[in-house]
């Protein structure tokens, strides 16, 4: 089969297409026919070697897909790495059905967003009718999941973003949209930051007494396409540190999220698919997905979500 392969740390251009073994099957891991796979930041952060979890180089990275089991059944999958592929194995938990209305590229764009979401705003956070939300990254795949379960509770949102262009389309979607650098406004119930630990502070004195700020990704560790190891350092040790009599004092919480990890619980995997599927058969939830690259062009596809140009998801074509 086609996969690819990332053979040493380094910018988009280092991966390569490789011919690589087809994966062995059990039954606790079918086999799936890979049309369509999502790109997601940690796929760039393994790739310039900012990714403590990653398998050591050479390996295939990718954490979700979409295609057809053997039976010939369209499905949407989680992934443990291996996703730019055009087969792969995953666990039975995470294999979840796709309705004929949804093509492979609307798939693809929904196992790892839309948990993510569903796991920070709905498990964490446990938003409620009127809360005020605030998500950073608005316009990217979690963002508009985001925006989606937050509508569908009865929030008010508010969305982050980079351009007037990403703030048009968060206004669409009913989020009141704060270009970067704009003032947030204050009283907030929920922040959802990918951004990483460095605006924590600034997190922290937005909220109202009660909220609660979900920490779920560290963007601001990726300056450019490689990795600046003597910067990275510095941010790292640099990074702010929670002070709890700070939380006690102002009734302010702030909770880490790691979707690898998450992912780990069959219970709430159980949860969480099956309330996205809801929400996917229902209709309110629907993923958008910003442009397609085929496999080959997987360099591409990270240097475009890498220079955030993306308004939704981006996804990698396996099969025409």
């Amino acid at each position: 089969m086609r996969a690819i392969q990332i053979p040493r740390f380094g910018a988009p251009g280092v991966m390569k297409v490789v011919d690589a073994p087809d994966p062995t099957p059990d039954d606790k891991h079918p086999l799936i026919d890979v049309h369509a796979a999502g790109v997601n930041f940690a796929d760039l952060m393994m790739r310039m070697g900012l990714y403590p979890e990653a398998p050591p180089c050479p390996f295939v990275p990718g954490y979700e897909v979409a295609g057809t089991l053997a039976d010939g059944r369209r499905v949407v999958a989680f992934t443990r790495f291996g996703g730019y592929a055009e087969k792969v194995v995953a666990p039975t938990r995470g294999v979840v059905p796709i309705p004929d209305s949804m093509t492979f590229e609307e798939g693809a764009a929904i196992p790892v967003n839309y948990s993510t979401a569903w796991a920070a705003l709905v498990h964490l956070a446990r938003i409620r009718r009127g809360d005020a939300v605030l998500i950073e990254h608005a316009a990217g795949g979690v963002g508009i999941a985001a925006i989606q379960f937050a509508k569908q509770a009865g929030a008010v949102i508010y969305g982050v973003t980079s351009s007037a262009l990403k703030a048009e389309y968060i206004k669409s979607m009913g989020a009141s949209p704060i270009i970067r650098g704009q003032k947030w406004p204050e009283g907030l119930d929920i922040i959802l930051d990918p951004t990483g630990p460095f605006a924590l502070d600034r997190d922290l004195k937005a909220l109202a007494p009660g909220g609660r700020v979900i920490l779920f990704g560290a963007s601001d560790f990726v300056e450019g396409p490689t990795r600046k190891a003597i910067k990275t350092a510095w941010k790292w040790w640099r990074r702010p540190m929670i002070d709890p009599m700070q939380l006690m004092n102002h009734n302010k919480g702030v909770f880490g999220l790691n979707m690898m990890r998450f992912a780990d619980s069959h219970e709430l995997m159980t949860t969480c698919i099956a309330e996205i599927t809801k929400g996917i058969q229902d209709g309110w939830l629907k993923p958008r997905v910003d442009r397609t690259f085929p496999l080959a062009e997987a360099g591409g596809a990270h240097t475009w979500l890498q220079e955030r140009r993306n308004v939704g998801k981006v996804i990698l074509r396996v099969k025409p």
